[in-house]
């Protein structure tokens, strides 16, 4: 047998702070590839690799809060 719940949706204080946050991490990601594309032939060897690091889960991160 199926049993329905019922799923409250509703615009709250915490339903902002998550569309911030989201909305920042997807800025965090285009600012920080953008930067790499103008200056990244700057970057050699260990520094490139810790940016490419960053710019990938850096927003991971803001996502998983």
């Amino acid at each position: 047998m199926l049993t329905f719940a019922q799923v409250n949706f509703g615009l709250n204080l915490a339903g902002l702070i998550g569309i911030i946050y989201i909305l920042l991490a997807i800025v965090c990601f285009i600012l920080t590839v953008a930067w790499l594309a103008q200056r990244g032939t700057r970057l050699k060897g260990w520094a490139l690799a810790l940016y490419i690091i960053q710019v990938v889960f850096t927003p991971i991160i803001y996502f998983a809060e």
